[in-house]
Order: C-alpha cells, then structure tokens, then sequence
C-alpha cells in the first residue's frame, strides 16, 4: 500500500517531466484505470478458479519488475511516454485480478469471529500506508532523488509484498469448478447469485451510486478546491490527503477495538452517510482547516462503512463465490473511476467546485435510503440460512 501511493506521486510527475502535456497525463491514467474496468469481472472469475494466494504473488511480482524495468529506463535516461503507458496497462490488469484476490483471500486466513477485525487492520494499512506515508515519502523522494528512486521504491515494496504471500501455507482449497465450465458461464453465475439476493444487489447499486456521486471526483475536484477557491499551495493539497488517511486509520482501529455492531448493514449506512454529510460539508468550508477536518471525518465514515460491508460479504457469499461478488461490488463502485473523473471535471467547468462536491455529497446520502427498500437490511434481521451454500452449487450447477 506503501508503495502504491508513491507510485500516484511520481507517475503523473514523471509524465509531466518527460512530456509536459497534460494530455499524456490523462492518456496514462486512463491507460491504469479502463483495463481494470474491462477485466475486473473476468479476474473474479479467475480468483473463484485458482489459488488466490498465487494470484496475488503473481500480480505482485509481475508489477515489480515492470516497475524496476521503468525506474532503470529512467536512470538510465532511456525512458519514453510508451514505457509509461505500458507500465500503466499492465497495473490496471493486475488490479482486476489482485483485488477481489486480496478482499476473498481473507477467509481463508482468519476465523469468522475475526474478520471484522482482519478488514480493519487491512483498511488500516491501506489508510496509513496509500494516502499518508505512501504519498508523503514519495514527495519527498521525488524531491530529493528523482523519481527513477521513487519507481525503484516502489518495485521493492512489491517484491517484499510477494515475499510475504510465499510465507503463507496450508490454506483451504476451494471447491473446484465444474469441469467444461466457462469463464463467461462463470461470471453469469455471480452476477446471477448477486441479483437474486436483494440485500446483495440494492446494496451494491447504492453504493456504487454514492461513489459515482461523491467520492470518486474527489481525485479531480479536490487539487481544484485547494488551489482556486483557497488559493493554498501543494502544502495545503497534501494536509488535505494526509487528513482522510488520518481519519481512516482512525475508523480502522476504532472497529479493532469494537465488537461488530449487531445491526451491521445499518451501522454501514450510518457511517456511510456521515461520510457523505461531510462531503458536502467539505464544499461548503469556508477556510482550509475547515476542509482539513471535513476530509477527515468523510473517510473515517467511509472507512468504517466499508470494513463492515467487507466483512458482510465474507460472512455471507459462499467462498466458491467469493471472488466474483467482490469484483461485481468493485465493478459498481471504485472501478468506475474514469466516469467519476469526468463527472468531477465537467461538474468543476459548469458549476464550480464547491456546487460539485455539495450536490455530490448530497446524491451521496440520498443513497442511505435504500435501508428503506424491502429486505436490504436482511444480514441484520436473520442469519444466513443453513442451506445457502448448497442452493447456490444448485445454482452453479445449473449455469
């Protein structure tokens, strides 16, 4: 996680420096982002197939050394934009078949009483280590180094990343797949699984509504905030980013030393939408230290909403399963990040930064309501039934 936020700060820089068109920026963004979106459902599929502590090695080492390729073009002074862009190609594929391998891994790894307490410290790492030591260190990297030194940082913290994962041992194996099965059979089924449970589905479509809203132009629209309507320097833009870790943490320990909350689909949407009351409140701030503490109290929201919801799904969704809900839930929220990033720009070029992130936030906490909606708080109200795994190897039988 570390050395994924070192990896945000010099890979815009590193563009910038060799182009200095902000079109190859947003070409190699797009190149990181659209691969995940296209191939996120087919890596659930995958992660449901194979060892996920293998595909998470894999990923890992194959991104170290695209990594280390790059830093040694840069130091060498042999680096071009089209390294870049495939530098950028082959961590948006990796991420589609990492991440729902890292959410689904966890089971396997923990007993149930523990889970919430394993995604905390997960969320914890990610709070502390991709938006405040991460982005921090690597700053100051690029400043003193170059980011020939960033790149090559960031290539060992993947190494040690897959040093860890070949440590683990004796994890359960998952049911195998019927065999003649499909890939695309395979994704049906999940996506099939997902929408015949109204808890599941509802609540992934809300989300994913209030991520498209709220949270995902953040990326575009808070640089914008900090700079035209603060008129504060890149100091002022890191206090804001090193806040929502701050706040992250906080929520991530926090669950650590709680027990689960028995109402926990609830408690999601509580958390969720303070998050994004705080969002909102974030656009209206009329001084930077104000949006210093809003920063912090919406991730610290988020944070805590999305601990219990991951913790939901482990809980819940058959291990066999496992990876292509999360890659479904990961579809509908995060990965739609290149519509989330237009969305904050146009909404910055109409109306401003302030009016993007209240009515963003606002959207945000309208998709609270969904608790409204008949059987969306079912993990609160009842076990999952006994019979659940069995229904859905019916299911995968029948696909």
């Amino acid at each position: 996680m570390a050395g994924n936020g070192i990896f945000r700060v010099a890979l815009p820089l590193e563009v910038l420096r060799l182009t200095g068109n902000p079109f190859d920026l947003a070409l190699v963004l797009a190149v990181d982002q659209i691969p995940t979106v296209l191939f996120l459902l087919i890596g659930g599929a995958l992660v449901d197939r194979l060892s996920r502590r293998k595909i998470m090695l894999v990923s890992d080492v194959v991104n170290g050394l695209v990594v280390l390729a790059v830093a040694v073009l840069i130091g060498t002074g042999h680096v071009m934009l089209w390294h870049l862009l495939v530098l950028a190609l082959v961590s948006g594929i990796a991420t589609a078949v990492y991440l729902p391998a890292a959410g689904a891994i966890v089971p396997e790894l923990v007993p149930a009483e523990l889970l919430a307490s394993a995604n905390s410290l997960m969320l914890l790492s990610q709070s502390l280590g991709q938006f405040l030591i991460g982005p921090l260190f690597g700053g100051i990297l690029v400043a003193l180094a170059g980011t020939g030194w960033a790149f090559g940082v960031d290539s060992v913290s993947y190494l040690v990343s897959a040093g860890c994962l070949a440590l683990l041992r004796n994890l359960p194996a998952l049911a195998p797949i019927e065999e003649g099965s499909s890939v695309r059979s395979e994704i049906l089924t999940g996506v099939r699984y997902s929408k015949q449970r109204r808890w599941l589905w509802w609540n992934m479509l809300a989300m994913g509504a209030g991520n498209l809203a709220a949270y995902l132009p953040l990326f575009v629209v808070l640089p914008l905030l900090v700079k035209d309507v603060f008129k504060a320097d890149s100091m002022g833009l890191g206090l804001v980013y090193a806040a929502s870790g701050v706040g992250g943490a906080v929520a991530s320990l926090y669950v650590k030393r709680r027990k689960q909350p028995a109402r926990t689909i609830a408690a999601m949407w509580i958390a969720m939408a303070g998050g994004s009351v705080s969002v909102c409140l974030l656009g209206a701030s009329p001084v930077l230290w104000l949006a210093i503490v809003f920063s912090a109290t919406m991730w610290a929201g988020v944070t805590y909403g999305n601990i219990l919801w991951f913790t939901v799904l482990q809980e819940r969704v058959p291990a066999e399963l496992l990876g292509r809900v999360m890659s479904l839930d990961l579809l509908l929220s995060v990965a739609m990040g290149p519509l989330g990033f237009f969305l904050g720009g146009v909404g910055s070029h109409w109306i401003g930064p302030r009016a993007t992130l209240i009515y963003g936030g606002l959207i945000a906490t309208a998709a609270a309501l969904v608790v409204f909606v008949p059987r969306v708080l079912e993990p609160d109200e009842a076990p999952a039934p006994a019979g659940e795994l069995a229904e859905t190897e019916t299911d995968v039988q029948l696909a």
